[in-house]
């Protein structure tokens, strides 16, 4: 057995909701069927990749039709993670950050991974004084929104939406970290400006924010 199936098969044992049956598109998890598989396909399977925050995997999948072939997704090492709609004085909150992927940069709420051993809450409160000099004051507040998948073609990984409201009047500035350059802070009249001119293309941040105008619709 190769590392990557041994790995693989580990990961099963961990997380088996990342494995669930399905008649669609299912998962083989037979280790002679893999690896006859891989064989006479020249590919290799199992997990592919892995740092402390994605696990690259590769399975051996088979649709209802029976046609076998492999199928690539990527695992948050950590599920979960938040995404923070800000909002300070009534305007909102955007990074401005450079994207190593996209070789750019890019308008967006805060957003981050899931850490161990903390409470989604608690996550998304570290995950925003990372970004942004935020204090946990008495005029800082937090409201769980909902859960959003950004990319369910190549990762399934959840992320909590929480709206964070700021009635103070400190200066919210950016940290220079994780190629942040600076904050940008406008109306939703601005925002939604942005997101009509394609100054806003952040999946994470426009399905958050679709499903905060949803939700705020639905209270008024």
């Amino acid at each position: 057995m190769t590392k990557e199936l041994k790995r693989y098969y580990e990961l099963m044992e961990e997380r088996p909701q990342e494995f669930l049956k399905s008649e669609i598109i299912d998962i083989i998890t037979d280790e002679t069927t893999i690896e006859e598989f891989c064989r006479k396909n020249n590919v290799k399977t199992g997990v592919v990749y892995e740092s402390k925050y994605h696990i690259m995997v590769v399975d051996v999948v088979k649709d209802k039709n029976g046609r076998m072939f492999t199928y690539e997704r990527i695992l948050n090492t950590v599920p979960g993670g938040s995404v923070v709609i800000t909002i300070h004085n009534d305007k909102f909150v955007l990074l401005e950050q450079f994207r190593h992927a996209m070789r750019c940069r890019q308008y967006a709420f805060p957003r981050g991974f899931k850490e161990l051993k903390i409470s989604n809450i608690e996550n998304a409160k570290k995950e925003l004084n990372e970004e942004i000099k935020v204090n946990n004051s008495d005029n800082v507040s937090y409201r769980f929104i909902g859960n959003i998948i950004a990319d369910s073609g190549l990762c399934g990984n959840v992320a909590d939406v929480y709206l964070c409201t700021i009635t103070d009047d400190e200066d919210i500035s950016a940290r220079a970290t994780e190629g942040i350059v600076g904050t940008k802070e406008v109306t939703q009249d601005g925002l939604n400006d942005m997101i009509r001119n394609g100054s806003i293309d952040d999946g994470f941040s426009l399905a958050a924010y679709s499903l905060f105008c949803a939700k705020t619709e639905k209270q008024s």
